[in-house]
């Protein structure tokens, strides 16, 4: 099927405009996902506490 053909069926700005709201209710749904958990929620000082990193071990390793 020719690409030109496509949008012969379907108004490139309905298409778009239906692309844009997808995205943007993508991306609100991320975001709130983020926002629900402690290690992400970056709005709450409170649940940042419990997601301390350990530090990193930067102790030399044996020679081979």
């Amino acid at each position: 099927m020719e690409i030109w053909r496509f949008w012969q069926f379907f108004d490139p700005r309905q298409v778009l405009i239906g692309l844009f709201t997808f995205l943007f209710a993508l991306a609100l749904f991320i975001h709130f996902l983020c926002l629900s958990t402690s290690r992400f929620n970056w709005l709450e000082a409170d649940s940042m506490a419990g997601a301390q990193v350990a530090p990193a071990d930067n102790t030399a390793l044996p020679p081979k």
